[in-house]
């Protein structure tokens, strides 16, 4: 018969064996995380050409990358021509069909809200660190 000290003694075992593994975690390095004297790459935004991608039939990722320029939205270290699409989930807010489209940028990853009929980019929210 197990009692709730077995569950408890499991759960320790548990516990510390995830706590000393190696994890590998990849981690983006923002301005707020860097000691002194670190510099996070930072991204010419003028030199920027937002192109069609063969990866991007829909033009997603065309769309995303032109608000985020014509938005001066910062999103260094990463390059918002170069930005690939994790996941896309749709929604209906306020009675409007929405893709919101999950990005492989930065912290918890940046994501965009198109409208699902026209493709228009709504909103651009960056990735919380």
């Amino acid at each position: 018969m197990r009692t709730p000290y077995h569950f408890f003694l499991i759960s320790l075992t548990i516990i510390l064996l995830a706590a000393c593994s190696p994890a590998k975690i990849a981690v983006t390095t923002t301005p707020a995380m860097l000691l002194p004297g670190q510099d996070v790459e930072q991204i010419d935004f003028s030199q920027i050409d937002c192109q069609a991608r063969a990866d991007d039939p829909q033009g997603y990722l065309l769309s995303i990358c032109e608000y985020i320029l014509d938005n001066n939205i910062n999103t260094s270290p990463a390059d918002p021509s170069k930005l690939n699409i994790l996941e896309i989930h749709e929604e209906n807010r306020d009675g409007r069909e929405v893709f919101v489209v999950f990005l492989d940028c930065c912290g918890m990853g940046d994501r965009a809200v198109l409208d699902a009929g026209i493709g228009e980019v709504l909103e651009y929210h960056l990735g919380d660190y």
